[in-house]
């Protein structure tokens, strides 16, 4: 068992990070597939459906809303539902 004091040294965990084939969403709001990361925690995003790569800071990235998510799908789905 963790004593109450030992608790308070723990690191802090994010309730949320970036990760690789999920979406996230710029300061700027655009939103993007993270498929890649650099060791100094800077994280690369391509547009759905495909497109310019651009890179974030992780301070700089946030979930997606359901509806960002929603037109995310729609954006990344091929023509013909395939």
């Amino acid at each position: 068992m963790i004593e109450r004091q030992d608790q308070d040294q723990l690191p802090e965990v994010p309730a949320w990070a970036p990760r690789k084939g999920f979406f996230a969403v710029d300061e700027k709001g655009k939103l993007g597939v993270v498929v890649g990361r650099s060791p100094l925690e800077v994280f690369y995003l391509r547009p759905p459906g495909g497109g310019r790569e651009w890179e974030r800071e992780a301070d700089q990235l946030r979930p997606p809303t359901e509806a960002e998510l929603r037109a995310a799908r729609v954006l990344s789905t091929p023509v013909g539902g395939q």
